[in-house]
């Protein structure tokens, strides 16, 4: 029996730490989105995900960003270039699908800039051990 596109991601999520319910709730929050939110699948891998419409719909086509090189547009389609010479062409305009990349890329460099704080300044409010009497 075929997998859904919706329940491959869903796993994939899940054996990485995370439900697919929290991944997109956490993107929501950060980006303010409505709905359909680019889902990092494992942000340690750049392994990220979106829909091409609402998960529930038939019509919907999870696309992995990872091996993507450029995007072209064609009649209202968005035409994905892959690094293995693959092409696929989605119901999405080239602008949506950047605009979903550039969401992603700042989701990439919110993280990185949390991961990269210098030690003692995470929590300025904590006192260093040092000061605690």
């Amino acid at each position: 029996m075929m997998q859904s596109g919706q329940h491959i991601i869903e796993q994939a999520c899940i054996q990485n730490g995370s439900s697919y319910q929290g991944r997109a709730t956490a993107m929501q929050a950060l980006f303010k989105l409505k709905q359909n939110p680019p889902i990092p699948i494992n942000p340690a891998f750049d392994l990220y995900a979106f829909a091409t419409h609402s998960p529930r719909q038939d019509q919907c086509v999870w696309i992995v960003t990872k091996h993507i090189k450029y995007i072209d547009d064609r009649d209202k389609e968005a035409i994905i270039h892959y690094t293995n010479g693959k092409i696929l062409r989605i119901p999405m305009s080239k602008r949506r699908v950047q605009r979903v990349c550039f969401y992603l890329y700042k989701y990439q460099l919110y993280f990185k800039n949390s991961f990269d704080l210098k030690p003692g300044k995470a929590f300025a409010s904590e006192r260093s051990p040092s000061n605690v009497k």
